[in-house]
């Protein structure tokens, strides 16, 4: 993550002997991502935040690698701005795509833990100049949607049971592919 990269790794090499190992290094930033994260959302309330780093391993010094790290909203809003950019030109190509300007919205509803992230929501409002839906949990909207769409999709026919089930269990299921995901659960009864 940008926070693990750009902001956490560059003050403990700043202290601490790091690996230039390849593998070393990846198994070091796993165990940084938990930090980041704990950071990413702390700086969506706060200006700032303070976390403590430790049980992260050794450095080549032999050195326990423990820092306490402060990180401001400004300098992690400062490593996000392109992203933040390139995020704002994508759903105004979609807009543009589908023919909808956005006067024609009557609000934008946000998705997944990073729109709480108050640059974002910033960029979003200065830009289309709508109000955001704030009043559902940004978090669990998906998941909400994806309940309420699983829940109008019935199988279409039974499954046959064969007499001798122990021998051979044949199924064969069709669902809609309605994910970007490359895999998904499916879940069934016999």
């Amino acid at each position: 993550t940008i926070i693990c990269e750009n902001l956490i790794l560059p003050k403990l090499k700043d202290k601490f002997r790091l690996t230039e190992n390849s593998v070393s290094l990846e198994n070091l930033k796993r165990c940084l991502r938990g930090f980041a994260e704990i950071a990413k959302k702390t700086l969506s309330t706060a200006a700032s935040v303070s976390i403590d780093i430790y049980d992260i391993g050794q450095d080549m010094n032999g050195e326990y690698i423990e820092l306490s790290i402060t990180i401001t909203r400004e300098e992690f809003e400062y490593e996000i701005a392109g992203i933040v950019d390139s995020g704002v030109k994508l759903a105004q190509k979609s807009l543009t795509e589908a023919k909808i300007s956005a006067d024609k919205l009557d609000k934008i509803l946000l998705v997944g833990g990073t729109t709480l992230i108050p640059m974002i929501r910033q960029r979003l409002c200065d830009e289309f100049n709508v109000p955001l839906e704030t009043s559902i949990d940004p978090i669990t909207v998906v998941a909400r949607g994806a309940a309420i769409y699983g829940s109008t999709n019935r199988v279409k026919e039974e499954l046959p049971i064969q007499e001798n089930v122990a021998a051979k269990l044949t199924a064969k299921i069709e669902y809609p592919a309605v994910t970007c995901e490359k895999s998904v659960n499916i879940i069934g009864k016999l």
